[in-house]
C-alpha cells in the first residue's frame, strides 16, 4: 500500500535523520553500478556508461548494491503488478517542445520492480518513463537523468535507439529506504540535456497523477544528466528542492565549446583538415598527434604540444590528466564526426576563419575562448589564437536556457562532483558555471566538489557517491550545507584531496 500523504509527510521529516544512522548498515562495499562502453560514466562507484544508453548492455548492469537485503526482499515478497499509466497532456513551459525524435525506437521502458515497490512505466509526449515507488515511501522523489547516448553504429550521426541508460545509481539502497524514482528515455537523441528537463518533468506528473505528489523532489543525473539537473534548478526551482550534477556537462553549451575546441587545436597543429569526417577518418587524422594502443597514449612531438593545449583548456595542471586523455582521445576525436560534415561543407577552414552555424542543436561559440599552455611547450600562442579557426552562434540562442550557457540562477541548493581527470565534461566547465552563479549572487547555494581521478565519472561507491546525494538531503531537510571547495581557483593541483575515498596509488595526498 503506497502511504497517504500526511504519513509520507511525517516520514519524509524523520528520513534525513534516519538516513545517516541506516546507510552504513544498508550498503555494502561492492560497486553501486558497472557498465562498459567507450565512454564510461557513473556515480558512487558506478560506471554508467556515459553516456551510453544501449538496453542490452543497460539492462545486465543493474546496481551491484542491490544487495543481500534487497535481494531477500524480491525472494521473500511478490513483485506488484506492472503499471501502464495513460497521461494525460501537460500545460508546463517546455524547453524544446520540437526536439522530438520521430525515427527514434525506445527501449522497452517494462521491468520489475524490487520487493515492496511498485513499477509503473509507459510512454508519454514521445519518451518511454520508469517509475518506482516503494510500499513504505517517505515522499522522497529522485528524478534521474541520463547521460548522452553517442553515435551511431556508423559513426555518421547520432543514436538512434532511446534508452534509459540503466537503473540510477544506489537503487537498491534508496528503494528499501523509503525513497522513489522516475527516469527517462528522452524524447531527443544528442545532446539533449534541456529536452531532459521537460521529460523529466513530464514524469514527475505521472507519479502525482498515479501516487499523489512528492513531499521533496531532487534531480539527479550524471554526465548530460548532470545538465539536466542544473538546468531543471535554474529554470524550474518550484518544481525541485535540490539538485546532484555527477560529473556534470555544467553550463550546458560550454561542453560542446570545449569539445569544438579540442578539434581546432588539432587542425591548428596538424595543418589539414581530415580526409574524411566520419570516425575512422578522424582517428586516422589524430594520428599525426598521438595513438592508443591497449590503453596506453603515444604522443607525437605535436601531440605533447597538443596535449599542453588540451590540459590548459581543461582546468590546468591537475591528478589523473594523462591517463585521462588517453581514455578519452578516441571518444573525442570520433565524436567529430558530429560537426566536421559542418565545418568542411564551405571548404577547408583557413587561419583565422569563423564557422558559422545555426545553433539548433546547440549554441556553441568559442570567439572569445583565449587558449593557452605553459610557456615549455614551445608553441606561439599569439599566433595561434590569430589562426585558430573559431565557431558563432547566433546572439540570442547563446543565452537560450535550452542551447547556450547557464545564467548564473540558482534558487535551490546543487551539489556537484566531478573527477579530475575527466577529459569529456572537464573541471574547466565546473571552474566556469561557478563563475557564473557566484557572479548572478547565487554563490550560497552552490557546493562543488572534486575527486582525485582519471576518467570520466569514476567514483567510489559509498564514500564519494552515494555520500553526495545524503549530504543533499541534509542541506535541504536541516540547512546543513555541505562541505566543498573552490574550483574557481587557478590552481587545481591539489582538487579533490577533501573528498577522494579512495586515493590512487602514488596520489602525493593519500594519507
Amino acid at each position: 500500500m503506497i502511504p497517504s500523504r500526511v504519513d509520507r509527510g511525517r516520514a519524509g521529516r524523520e528520513g534525513a535523520r534516519r538516513i545517516d544512522r541506516r546507510i552504513d548498515r544498508r550498503i555494502d562495499r561492492r560497486t553501486l553500478l558497472r557498465r562498459g562502453g567507450a565512454v564510461a560514466v557513473g556515480a558512487a562507484g558506478l560506471a554508467l556508461v556515459g553516456c551510453g544508453d544501449d538496453d542490452d548492455r543497460a539492462a545486465g548492469s543493474s546496481s551491484a548494491v542491490e544487495s543481500a537485503t534487497a535481494q531477500s526482499q524480491l525472494a521473500e515478497q511478490s513483485q506488484a503488478a506492472q503499471v501502464q499509466a495513460e497521461p494525460t497532456a501537460t500545460s508546463r513551459r517546455l524547453l524544446m517542445p520540437d526536439r522530438v525524435c520521430d525515427d527514434c525506437t525506445l527501449e522497452d521502458p517494462a521491468f520489475e520492480a524490487l520487493g515492496g515497490a511498485r513499477a509503473f512505466s509507459g510512454v508519454a509526449d514521445g519518451a518511454a518513463y520508469r517509475i518506482e515507488i516503494p510500499d513504505n515511501w517517505n515522499g522522497t522523489l529522485i528524478l534521474w537523468g541520463r547521460g548522452f547516448g553517442g553515435l551511431n553504429d556508423a559513426s555518421t550521426d547520432f543514436e538512434s535507439h532511446l534508452g534509459f541508460g540503466g537503473f540510477p545509481p544506489g537503487r537498491g539502497v534508496l528503494v528499501p529506504l523509503g525513497v522513489g524514482w522516475a527516469a527517462s528515455t528522452y524524447a531527443a537523441t544528442g545532446y539533449v540535456p534541456a529536452r531532459g528537463v521537460d521529460d523529466l518533468l513530464r514524469a514527475k506528473e505521472i507519479v502525482t497523477a498515479e501516487v499523489g505528489p512528492p513531499e521533496r523532489t531532487y534531480c539527479m543525473g550524471a554526465s548530460m544528466g548532470g545538465a539536466t539537473a542544473q538546468i531543471m534548478a535554474q529554470e524550474f526551482p518550484d518544481e525541485i528542492d535540490g539538485a546532484l550534477a555527477l560529473c556534470g556537462a555544467l553550463s550546458n553549451a560550454e561542453v560542446v565549446d570545449y569539445l569544438v575546441g579540442w578539434h581546432a587545436l588539432a587542425h591548428w597543429l596538424i595543418g589539414d583538415a581530415p580526409a574524411s569526417a566520419d570516425a575512422a577518418g578522424l582517428l586516422a587524422w589524430a594520428g599525426a598527434l598521438g595513438r592508443v594502443d591497449e590503453d596506453v597514449l603515444t604522443l607525437t612531438a605535436r601531440g605533447e604540444q597538443f596535449a599542453a593545449l588540451i590540459e590548459d583548456l581543461s582546468g590546468g595542471p591537475r591528478w589523473g590528466f594523462r591517463e585521462g586523455l588517453a581514455q578519452q582521445w578516441q571518444v573525442n576525436f570520433a565524436l567529430g564526426a558530429a560537426y566536421w560534415p559542418t565545418i568542411l561543407s564551405a571548404g577547408p577552414p583557413g587561419p583565422g576563419a569563423i564557422i558559422a552555424h545555426d545553433g539548433a542543436l546547440m549554441a556553441f561559440d568559442t570567439r572569445a575562448v583565449v587558449y593557452g599552455a605553459r610557456p615549455d611547450a614551445g608553441i606561439d600562442l599569439e599566433r595561434l589564437n590569430a589562426e585558430l579557426m573559431r565557431f558563432r552562434a547566433p546572439a540570442a540562442l547563446r543565452t537560450d536556457p535550452a542551447l547556450g550557457v547557464a545564467s548564473g540562477r540558482l534558487d535551490v541548493p546543487l551539489l556537484t562532483v566531478k573527477t579530475t581527470g575527466d577529459l569529456w565534461t572537464p573541471l574547466s566547465l565546473d571552474r566556469s558555471y561557478a563563475r557564473r552563479v557566484i557572479g548572478a549572487g547565487n554563490g550560497a547555494n552552490l557546493v562543488q566538489r572534486a575527486v582525485r581521478r582519471a576518467g570520466h565519472c569514476r567514483f567510489s561507491e559509498v564514500e564519494e557517491g552515494l555520500r553526495a546525494f545524503f549530504d543533499l538531503v541534509r542541506w535541504v531537510t536541516e540547512g546543513e550545507r555541505p562541505e566543498g571547495e573552490d574550483l574557481t581557483r587557478s590552481d587545481l593541483s591539489a582538487a579533490g584531496r577533501d573528498f577522494t575515498d579512495p586515493f590512487d596509488d602514488g596520489d602525493p595526498f593519500a594519507p
